[in-house]
């Protein structure tokens, strides 16, 4: 018998209203209250569970699969919503607002 090691992960969320002059300043004042525990995630607020193999990075695996892997991506991408893409290129898509605010900043 083998054992393998198997990462588990549970994504909870909440939307909370933030009254701030910028969305880097909402940001800021969300993860401060987050971490004085002013803002506590329950379970109520489980969104989902990720269940996958943590160990594995695209280059370790077989070059069959990361083409297959490569292929499926490019078929996505046509279909996913700004949303998506967002949280794919940034993480999230205040994070996508952010930077683009400062490229903006930088062009100007």
């Amino acid at each position: 018998m083998n054992t393998y090691e198997i990462e588990i992960t549970e994504v909870s969320s909440r939307l909370v209203s933030i009254d701030a002059n910028s969305l880097p300043e909402a940001m800021d004042i969300a993860g401060f209250l987050y971490k004085r525990e002013e803002i506590v995630l329950e379970t109520s607020d489980h969104k989902h569970t990720e269940i996958d193999i943590p160990q594995l990075t695209v280059g370790e695996i077989d070059e069959n699969l990361k083409d297959f892997i490569y292929q499926k991506a490019k078929q996505t991408l046509d279909v996913l919503s700004g949303e998506e893409l967002a949280k794919i290129a940034f993480g999230s898509l205040a994070n996508a607002s952010i930077e683009f605010e400062k490229r903006d900043k930088n062009i100007n």
